[in-house]
């Protein structure tokens, strides 16, 4: 009864109570409030560190639904950068072949109708390639198409195809 008497009352008024006597009890009482005060914050928030069971279990989840989803993503990036690689090799190869025709009409003077395939080593691999020239409704210029694949199969979709013309009796015209 008297430590309740002594908490509800302050310290200033304990002292006019009952003189300069408890002044002493009352810094004392002061600090059995302030070390009840921490034993009661420690009660409500446990002192200990780490995460709860539930805060591991949501991060799981999180990296669970969000690692397949980047993993997916980057290796779109690495299918995509592989076949641009491979369209501006195709393209290279056929520029060549285009030069090679241009070539051999210039030698000759004259360029014949007709369907090449042949093959081609670049970048470590090697691409096939297939000409083709026609004949255009312009008297004297004819068609020059070259479809080049990385797979000898015909079915294969053509990574690159390049049109050129070229005039049969000799000088050149691109598109």
């Amino acid at each position: 009864m008297i430590n309740r008497f002594l908490y509800q009352v302050s310290c200033s008024q304990k002292g006019r109570m009952r003189g300069n006597h408890l002044q002493e009890t009352c810094l004392r009482d002061k600090r059995l409030k302030s070390e009840d005060l921490l034993n009661r914050r420690s009660q409500n928030h446990p002192t200990q560190k780490g995460f709860t069971l539930v805060e591991v279990m949501v991060a799981l989840t999180v990296v669970a639904v969000t690692l397949p989803a980047l993993l997916f993503l980057l290796s779109q990036q690495v299918d995509g950068t592989a076949y641009l690689r491979d369209r501006s090799v195709a393209q290279w190869v056929a520029a060549d072949r285009v030069a090679e025709v241009r070539l051999a009409v210039a030698k000759q003077q004259r360029a014949s109708e007709g369907v090449i395939a042949g093959e081609s080593e670049r970048a470590g691999r090697t691409w096939y390639w297939r000409s083709e020239i026609q004949e255009t409704p312009v008297p004297g210029f004819m068609r020059l198409t070259v479809t080049v694949t990385s797979e000898e199969d015909e079915g294969d979709a053509a990574l690159y195809t390049l049109d050129a013309f070229l005039n049969a009796e000799g000088s050149n015209a691109a598109r």
